[in-house]
């Protein structure tokens, strides 16, 4: 499940001590070629080697990182190989432990902003990648049914895309966290990904 249940959310926050080796789950080919398909007609979009040279630093960067970690939002999707629409930035999903690595290790800041009705996040941190902008997202959570849950997705696949290997979560999981999320984008997501 791509979140937990309320009784668990006060429970220790995943950390490089305890949490087991991930295994390696099935394999994606990423999305067909290295068009501009998926940032077509956008006045504000990137081109996709940008899209590329950020995915690339991105894994460079979180080498460092001991837990399991997942791109998550519009990238996610079009490393899925499924149309996004618009992608904005890349968002990734990693331990608290991993966030505060990352900070001690390359000087980034918390730009933790206290979220929104909906969700919020422990950890916001920005690295400067490039073009592209980055947000690397620990603590992250949702409020739903009167209390606030962690998000962990329980599936960890893996797309090689650009040279590059990266990890998202399966579509039934990705799927469930843009319902938690909720946002008008998030269903359009949705919708992207079940047209097929």
């Amino acid at each position: 499940m791509a979140s937990l249940s309320s009784e668990k959310q006060n429970q220790p926050r995943h950390s490089a001590a305890t949490s087991p080796p991930w295994p390696r789950q099935r394999s994606a080919k990423g999305p067909p070629g290295l068009a501009f398909r998926c940032f077509r007609g956008q006045k504000d979009g990137v081109a996709c080697h940008i899209f590329t040279q950020t995915l690339g630093r991105l894994v460079r960067l979180l080498t460092v990182t001991q837990d399991p970690w997942w791109v998550l939002g519009s990238a996610a999707v079009y490393l899925k190989s499924y149309d996004p629409g618009r992608i904005g930035d890349i968002d990734v999903l990693l331990s608290e432990a991993d966030a505060q690595r990352l900070m001690v290790e390359n000087g980034l800041d918390n730009h933790r902003d206290g979220g929104t009705p909906r969700y919020r996040s422990a950890y916001i941190l920005k690295p400067e990648l490039g073009e592209m902008p980055v947000e690397l997202l620990a603590g992250y959570e949702t409020y739903q049914d009167n209390a606030w849950s962690s998000i962990w997705p329980g599936s960890r696949n893996l797309v090689s895309f650009g040279g590059n290997e990266l990890f998202v979560p399966s579509d039934a999981e990705l799927i469930s966290i843009f319902k938690q999320l909720g946002r008008a984008k998030d269903f359009d997501r949705i919708r992207a990904m079940r047209a097929r």
